[in-house]
């Protein structure tokens, strides 16, 4: 629009109205204004993080030279993200590995929803986060038709330092082997903590187990952050 004006003013002859010229003009310095703005705002709604001034300047030298001056670690954030959103999550390392000495209770028959059932109370000592405990609970294992082992339960881990207390339910999937003994992996689920296991309100922990047909087992737990 600016440079219409300024073609008409190229090609009127100087004996015209003054005033419409200096008109003219003014329109003329406004357009000039005007079309940097616009591009400006819209440099803005497309890359929220680039500062006003950035996106004037940017306006005025022409689009493209935004990416030379625009704010780089905005646009370096903005890129990790992407980045992120368009990959496979990874599971990385855990954050603490739990280790456990087991001795269970002979199975009880019983019945869950109509299910054959055993149930089974277990204890056993470990040490969690460098911190000596104790942990019970109750085991429930359905056989099922594939000769899997389902097991499911409730537990607490109790530090021997300070007043640590530590409640979770688990479920694992397990098969009996040729060495005799049971031998599953499962999940935990944290329900509560308190004292000083209280960091571990937001975790969940992978394990794999055995039981031995005496009962006896060991348990090899890793603990990851939500």
């Amino acid at each position: 629009m600016g440079k219409r004006f300024l073609y008409r003013r190229q090609t009127t002859s100087n004996n015209r109205n003054p005033i419409l010229s200096e008109i003219e003009l003014q329109i003329s310095a406004t357009d000039a204004l005007v079309i940097p703005i616009i591009t400006a705002i819209f440099v803005m709604a497309i890359c929220p993080y680039v500062p006003m001034q950035t996106a004037v300047a940017a306006a005025e030298q022409g689009v493209t030279s935004l990416v030379k001056i625009s704010n780089t670690s905005s646009l370096v954030a903005l890129a990790k993200v992407v980045t992120i959103n368009n990959t496979f999550p990874t599971l990385g390392s855990p954050f603490v590995v739990y280790k456990e000495s087991d001795n269970s209770s002979a199975p009880s028959p019983m019945f869950i929803n109509g299910t054959h059932a055993q149930a089974t109370a277990f204890k056993g000592n470990g040490t969690l986060a460098g911190m000596p405990d104790t942990d019970t609970g109750t085991a429930y294992l359905v056989t099922r038709r594939d000769g899997s082992v389902y097991t499911f339960g409730n537990g607490a881990v109790v530090s021997k330092m300070g007043n640590g207390i530590l409640t979770y339910r688990f479920d694992a999937i397990g098969h009996y082997l040729h060495d005799g003994k049971l031998h599953d992996t499962g999940h935990v689920i944290v329900k509560s903590t308190s004292g000083n296991l209280a960091s571990f309100s937001d975790m969940i922990g992978l394990y794999k187990d055995w039981y031995d047909r005496s009962g006896k087992g060991m348990t090899t737990m890793w603990f990851w952050e939500g």
